[in-house]
Parts: structure tokens; sequence; C-alpha cells
């Protein structure tokens, strides 16, 4: 099955519905540029389908009848160059519209006709290609069951193919070469029979050759950047241009933290490098991109950056082989991967680019940019470290003290810090559970300053609302026990890293009150301006240390690097200017509660 719409549109969804039996196919497509959908399925001959698309501009729905098995036919496509991505499935008894592809000057051009079965049983497929192509034609390497027939300009291909059953695919190769300068035009005519009546297809297509210089001036890179996802997303809290490695002590620390090492697939890129492309010509235009990491002072590859074969094709330099396929006026993003196949020692390197026409020898253009190889971050060692020993003293000490300090505590004080915990839990985890994501989406690396609106200014306004109602030592640590539990429950699994930042939390926090005078006085603490100033500052202070060790810890365990700028944002608006504010705050709310006692 194929659609082709009437102009370029964003693809969400998928879905076939067969009447009468239900749904078919639910695919989804993840936003993807296209003007044409193929989908392959197990029809009924003669079954009615409703078939609804869901695109950026809302639902579109169609209704398509399956033929019979004796109409049934094969979907054709015919790429001038391959790859070209810009064919439309060819309908029988019908021209179908022309096309330009530009195409490298002086060298032979990939073509290919492609059959897919639509027939839902074993076939053997006779066809006959005619091409008029004032273009040169290849006749050295075409397949060898191909039986070639040429003169004044037109070729005559026929060839015979057996196919297995619906979505069985089958490729004739062929090669052209273009002269340079006027566009030349290849018409195809095309006849396939596979026991019924013979069906015909027609197109055209306008083979435009350009030298290197003439491509040069119609493509632009509009930016070059890594890391990136593995669709060319830009990660913008990570270093540009840096790769971060752990070290062999890091690796370590993980391990004894129980969370193992991930299984390292030979090939499964390390990273991705992001290149914006956009064709400003009036043409097709596919392209090869050759990529490689190379040593600072030479044009060798380090063999930490070996790619696997697959991904080098013919190339001996061991780059990395991506093709792009731009349409007239297109913007694409393409990723290109990085491999790595064992820890390279930090330094600087580059990244060597070239942008080469499809079957073309010359490059457009050449881009080189720095990379940066990192494997030690003391600050990372320091924090990870001090949460280690933090963490376990604050559970020592919370067990050693754990049965005096329930003793201490009325039943309706219990509830109560159960209560505030359940409330952390609703009101900072639960919003970040099920809407963090999509902040993350809408405001990349400044979704922090959102999710701390919760996990920082709300959690501590309550926190203080909660200990001024019950000043013990203690309250805190049990309230963040029950809200770490209902978040783990319902969230699912127990994480060592948690554990570490809980105890780390309760440590410091609980310091930070008994600091204050808080926990220490307890009933005779004043809660004046003066002592206010002095709980905010010790609670910031702890809260700074809180999320830097959050990060730290995060690029220790699971091989994350991120910006200074990064940390530095987290650590000053989430921890030093919303905790100030959320003491503040939470002294505003507890002057309005009435404590009763009995």
């Amino acid at each position: 099955m194929s659609l082709l719409l009437g102009a370029e549109a964003c693809l969400e969804r998928l879905r076939i519905v067969e009447q009468g039996s239900g749904l078919v196919a639910d695919v989804r497509l993840n936003g993807v540029k296209r003007q044409k959908v193929f989908a392959a399925l197990a029809w009924r001959p003669g079954a009615d389908y409703d078939l609804f698309l869901r695109t950026d501009r809302g639902w579109l729905s169609f209704g398509a009848q399956a033929p019979t098995l004796a109409e049934s036919s094969m979907q054709v496509e015919l790429l001038a160059p391959y790859d070209s991505g810009a064919a439309e499935m060819l309908q029988p008894g019908a021209a179908s519209k022309s096309h330009g592809a530009v195409i490298a000057a002086g060298d032979y051009t990939t073509c290919a006709l492609i059959l897919r079965s639509g027939i839902q049983r074993q076939a053997l497929l006779q066809g006959s290609l005619t091409l008029d192509a004032p273009a040169e034609f290849d006749q050295t390497n075409l397949p060898p069951d191909v039986a070639l027939r040429g003169q004044a300009g037109r070729w005559v291909m026929s060839f015979t193919r057996r196919f297995s059953g619906v979505g069985d695919v089958h490729a004739l190769v062929f090669r052209v070469r273009a002269p340079l300068g006027a566009a030349s035009l290849l018409g195809a005519r095309l006849t396939l029979s596979h026991g019924g009546k013979p069906q015909h297809y027609q197109r055209q297509i306008r083979l435009k050759a350009m030298d290197a210089a003439q491509m040069a001036t119609r493509i632009k890179v509009l930016a070059d950047s890594l890391p990136a996802s593995a669709i060319g997303l830009v990660d913008s809290r990570a270093t540009a241009q840096t790769l971060y490695f752990r070290p062999p002590m890091f690796v370590t620390l993980t391990r004894w933290l129980g969370l193992g090492e991930a299984v390292k697939m030979y090939w499964q890129p390390y990273s991705y490098q992001s290149i914006v492309l956009r064709n400003d010509s009036r043409d097709t235009v596919s392209l090869l991109i050759n990529a490689k990491t190379v040593s600072a002072d030479s044009d060798r590859t380090p063999a930490a950056f070996y790619p696997p074969d697959l991904f080098t094709g013919t190339m001996k330099d061991m780059s990395v082989v991506v093709s792009a396929s731009l349409l007239p006026g297109e913007r694409a993003r393409v990723a290109v991967p990085i491999f790595i196949s064992s820890t390279p020692m930090p330094g600087q390197y580059r990244r060597q680019v070239t942008i080469k026409p499809m079957a073309g020898s010359k490059p457009i253009m050449v881009l080189e940019s720095p990379l940066h190889i990192r494997t030690m971050n003391w600050r990372a060692l320091f924090f990870t470290l001090a949460a280690l020993v933090t963490a376990a003293i604050g559970f020592a000490v919370l067990a050693w003290k754990f049965r005096g300090i329930l003793a201490g505590l009325k039943i309706r004080w219990v509830v109560i810090i159960a209560l505030f915990g359940s409330l952390n839990f609703v009101g900072v985890n639960l919003p970040i559970m099920v809407f963090g994501a999509m902040i993350q989406g809408l405001l990349g690396p400044f979704s922090g300053l959102i999710t701390g609106l919760f996990s920082d200014l709300l959690y501590f306004a309550l926190t203080v609302t909660l200990i001024r109602l019950i000043p013990r030592p203690g309250v805190v640590a049990l309230s963040s026990l029950v809200r770490y539990l209902l978040a783990a429950i319902i969230a699912g699994g127990f994480q060592i890293t948690d554990l570490v930042y809980l105890g780390t939390a309760i440590a410091v926090k609980e310091s930070a009150l008994y600091l204050a005078g808080v926990t220490r006085k307890k009933e005779e603490f004043v809660w004046n301006w003066p002592n206010m100033c002095l709980l905010a500052a010790l609670l910031a202070l702890g809260d700074a240390f809180l999320n830097a060790t959050s990060i730290y810890i995060h690029m220790v365990v699971f091989r994350l690097y991120f910006a200074d700028w990064y940390i530095a944002l987290n650590v000053v608006v989430n921890g030093l200017i919303y905790t100030t504010m959320a003491v503040l705050l939470g002294k505003r709310f507890s002057d309005r509660l009435v404590w009763a006692e009995d």
C-alpha cells in the first residue's frame, strides 16, 4: 500500500482498518517529513480498507479496496540516482510526472529499478525496461541475468525475476553518465508481466551534471556540532565538541556500587555528530558524507576510533560513510555516527568531514572541527566520594538514633510526618514524573529551572512548614524516607544512586537544621528574621551541595558529561535562589497554621 500526498508533511501515525474485521496496522512515524507513505500488509483480496494518517496538520482519512489476485501488481520505483529519495510509486497505464536530480559530472551515477511484490503467491515476473538516454550507459556492471540491447541512444534491458510473496523486493541496478552542462532527459518505459495482462509504466527524469565547484555553491552547511543524539539533535547541556570517558577509577567505583558495566556493543555508536545541510538548487541532490577522527597533528585515525566495516563502505581510511538526499530547497539534519572501540587517550583530536555527490569522486566541501577527549573530572570524583561518605554517616546516625527518634514523637506527629512525606511525593515527585519529559523537550537544558520549582522551591517550603510544626531531630529524615518509598514503589525499583543521594540529603538537611538551632533548641527556637536568614543560608548551601552531587554522581555512574555553565545554573538557581525563597515562603505559610496541643 502506498499513499502520495499533495505536499510534504510531518507524518505522526498511520492506522489501517479492514471494514468488518478491525484494526490491521497501527504505525507511529515519529514526525518524519515525507510526501509518500508505504506500508506492507497481508491484505485480503477484494476487501475494503479505511486508512487514517495523522500529520502535523491533523488527521487524513482514505478509503481503498484491495485488488483481487488477478488484478494485483508490483510496486514500482525508479531511482536516479539511487537513494535519491525523490521517486514516487509508478502507476500502471499512466505517465508519472518528471522530476530532476543533480549528479556528479564526469562520473557514472548509479540508478535502480525497485520492484516490490504485491502478489500473495509465488510469481515469475518478466520485464523489459527501455531507456531513452542521451547519457552514456555503463554496460560493464549489469547483473548476469539481464539481456541488454542498445542502439542510437536507446537501451533495452530484459530480465526475469522470481517473487515468493507479498513484500518480496528485487532491484535492477544500472549506471549512466550525463554530459556536463545542459540537463539530460532520461526517459524510461517499463513493461511487466507475471502471467496476466502486461502492465506498462512511464517516467522521465531530468539529470543535470554539475562539477564540484558548482555543487558547492548550492549545498550550504548550516551547523556542524557534537555530541548529538541518533537523530541529530544536539544536547546543549553537554560541552560542545567534547566526548567524556570514565577513567578506570570511575569504572571501579561504579562496579563497587553494584551498577556494573553496560554491555559494550561494537556496532553501536558512542555518540553522533550533527550536520545540518540545505539544498539551494532546484533539483534533488544525493550526497555521500565521509567522516573520521584523526590525530591533532596528522591525518591518521587512532585505533580507538576505528568504525565497524559495515559503516566504512569501500573506504580504506577508516571513515564512516552515510548518505543524505535533499529535495529542492530542503533543509536536512544528518546524524553521523562516532564509533569508539576502546578508551582513547585524553587530548585534542580533529573531526574531518568530506561531502561528495553520490557516485562522485571529487568532494564538494571538507569540514574540520576540533574534538576534545576528557577522561578525568576531579570535581565529579570529589563530590561522588563526599556523597558516599556523607550518605554512610547519614544512614549510620539514623539507624543509631532511629528508636530514640520514634520514642520522642507523639502519635499524631508521626501521622503529620507521613502526611507531609506523601504531600512531598504528590507535589514534588509526581509532577516531575508526569511532565518532566515534556518540559525537557520544550526547554532543553533550561528545564531544570521549571522542575526546580517543584524539587527545590515547593519541597523546602513544605519542609520548613513541617519542621516548624514539629521541631525535632529526625523529622525531616522520616519525611524523606516516606517520600522516597512512595516514589520507589510507584516508579518501580530501588537504585543504588538514589540511596546514596537519599542518605546524603538526610545528613545535609538534618545538619543544617541542627546548626541553625531549629532541632537543637526545639520549641525555644525563635522564628525571627535573623534566625530565618541563618536557616536560609545553611539550607541553601546544603541544597547547592546536593544539586552538584546529583549531577556529578550521574557523570560518574552513567557516563554523562555536563557543561560547566549547566552545572553552575542548577547549583545557583535551584540550590541557592529557590531554596532561599522556599525558606521565607515556608515561614510565611507556617505563620498561618494553628497548632493545637491536647
